[in-house]
Formats: C-alpha cells, structure tokens, sequence
C-alpha cells in the first residue's frame, strides 16, 4: 500500500490489478506491506474470503499462498473505497 493510500480509492494498490503464475507450482505467494502512516485490513471482496490479512500496521506485512488459478478482488475493511484485484494465472 502507498503511503496515504486510505485516499487513493482503487489507486492506494500497487500494482492494480496485480498478475502472477503459478507456472505448474502447487501455489505462488503474494505479500501485502503497509507503508502508509495508518492501520489497514486487506480482505478478499467476497462472502466467505479465503484470504484475510486481521490489522496490518505501519511497517507490518501479510503473505498469502494463491493455490488456485483465478481472479481475486479485495479491499481494506477499514478504508472500503480501497480496493484492489489479483489475477493468478495457471
């Protein structure tokens, strides 16, 4: 997250949307980091999210294992106009 992202709408990711591959590997890595001066939750945009980052402070990061190929949105909970998308690729 860039540093005042909680004002930055779909703009406070970076990159957005974000790609990666799995390349025949059981999963692939991706890890959020708070470089902003607040607080910030990154959860996937659906009901029942399969990923969930909890408070991510100041200098705080959060790595998730993408294990299947699809299209990932999220947001910030805290900051909801946050929002951002992850592509995995086979």
């Amino acid at each position: 997250m860039v540093h005042g992202a909680e004002n930055k709408t779909n703009t406070a990711f970076s990159p957005d949307p974000f790609t990666v591959s799995l390349n025949g590997a059981a999963s692939v890595s991706v890890e959020f980091g708070n470089d902003d001066n607040v607080t910030h939750h990154v959860v996937e945009s659906v009901a029942n999210p399969t990923f969930d980052s909890g408070n991510l402070l100041k200098g705080t990061t959060f790595t998730h294992n993408f294990t299947t190929a699809g299209t990932y949105n999220y947001h910030c909970s805290i900051h909801p106009n946050m929002v951002g998308q992850i592509q995995v690729n086979p």
